[in-house]
């Protein structure tokens, strides 16, 4: 009886050891491609997509589905005529068709020179989103890889692993109902992405209402107003960050300028134009900004041939010759100087370097124009 007894003693412990000592299942995961908001360029939302299946590879609790698999799901379950799913339940079917259990979606979005990266977790049995982060980063492009790094920390929390400084509540606890400017910022730049542009306001200036020096809140809340068209909330927004932080960014200037610019208030659209050009004269793209304000201008006193050929001549020196739209500035400086020859020949070298359809017929329109020699002009 005791050999007995002592045998299922043993087997029972075993049968312990061997479960402790069994890894959990980890957590099958997809990545949904990063969709760029805005002016953020499609190839660096391609980038940051890769840069995100990296990063979540490197969790032990995750398993994440490879990249190209999943593209090829998107390609049979997107919409015909579509190369996304615009919808949760078509990111289901695609979760679904790679075997995820998790599906991670994001968005990323620009305002001048901050980013920002929202990233939600869609459980694939269920449809529901289950979580959500994001992080802002005043960063150039090189450095986005921190940004992924800082919104994933959480959503890798959430699926199970230990990461540290990040903690997560217990199940079944209630998140605060407090929120820090900070939260408003991040739950404005989500409406932005959305294009709510008036839940961002209202998102921001609540922000705002507990940290009136926040840099972020108010350059973020007149990006918003720039969006919604309300150009001259967003300059006194864009001028309080001038005022309480001139460096905040180097772009600021260059942001200001241009709504300045939608604004039809020119004199204050150069002004901010060679400021950030100043601060920043490597910049190819802020001196064609520049010259092509000077040479195009709807308002005759704000013209000037001779700085709109300075200008748009460095701005082809510092792209190496082969920028079509530096070429195409370089031609309308040239047309307000009377030089129409070099205009001409100015044009003839954009058209070929044009990047699409649509900019070779606007170089054509404005070398039929020069070759009767009438100059180029921005409508009011």
């Amino acid at each position: 009886m005791k050999t007995i007894l002592s045998r299922a003693i043993i087997m029972v412990a075993a049968g312990l050891l061997m479960a402790q000592a069994a890894p959990a299942p980890k957590t099958t995961l997809a990545v949904y491609p990063i969709q760029a908001v805005g002016e953020v360029k499609a190839s660096l939302a391609v980038t940051l997509t890769s840069l995100l299946n990296d990063e979540l590879k490197r969790s032990p609790v995750l398993s994440v589905v490879d990249e190209g698999t999943v593209r090829a799901a998107i390609a049979q379950k997107a919409p015909p005529g579509q190369d996304q799913c615009d919808t949760t339940a078509c990111r289901v079917e695609v979760g679904k068709q790679v075997q995820a259990q998790k599906l991670v979606a994001g968005k990323l979005s620009q305002l001048g020179a901050l980013y920002i990266l929202t990233l939600s977790v869609l459980d694939v049995a269920s449809g529901n989103e289950v979580f959500s982060a994001a992080d802002k980063c005043a960063c150039v492009e090189d450095k986005l890889d921190q940004l992924v790094a800082s919104t994933s920390a959480p959503i890798r929390a959430h699926l199970g692993e230990s990461v540290p400084g990040v903690q997560t509540p217990p199940a079944g606890t209630a998140p605060s109902q407090e929120k820090s400017a900070d939260d408003y910022l991040l739950d404005g730049a989500k409406a932005y992405q959305d294009k709510d542009y008036d839940l961002a306001v209202k998102l921001f200036s609540r922000g705002l209402e507990l940290d009136p020096k926040n840099v972020y809140l108010w350059f973020c809340r007149g990006g918003s107003y720039r969006a919604k068209g309300d150009y001259a909330q967003a300059i006194e927004d864009f001028s309080r960050v001038v005022d309480l932080d001139p460096k905040f960014f180097l772009s600021i200037y260059e942001f200001r300028g241009n709504t300045y610019l939608l604004n039809k208030d020119y004199q204050h659209a150069i002004r901010d134009f060679t400021k950030a050009l100043e601060l920043n004269p490597q910049n190819a793209d802020l001196a064609a900004t520049l010259a092509w304000l000077y040479a195009t201008c709807p308002d005759a006193q704000y013209r000037s041939g001779k700085k709109a050929v300075e200008l748009a001549t460095k701005a082809c020196e510092l792209t190496k010759w082969v920028e079509a739209s530096n070429l195409d500035v370089l031609a309308a400086a040239y047309a307000q100087s009377g030089n129409f020859i070099q205009a001409i020949l100015a044009e003839q070298k954009a058209i070929p370097l044009a990047k699409n359809k649509e900019a070779m017929a606007a170089y054509e329109a404005r070398l039929k124009q020069y070759q009767r020699g009438k100059p180029y002009r921005e409508q009011k």
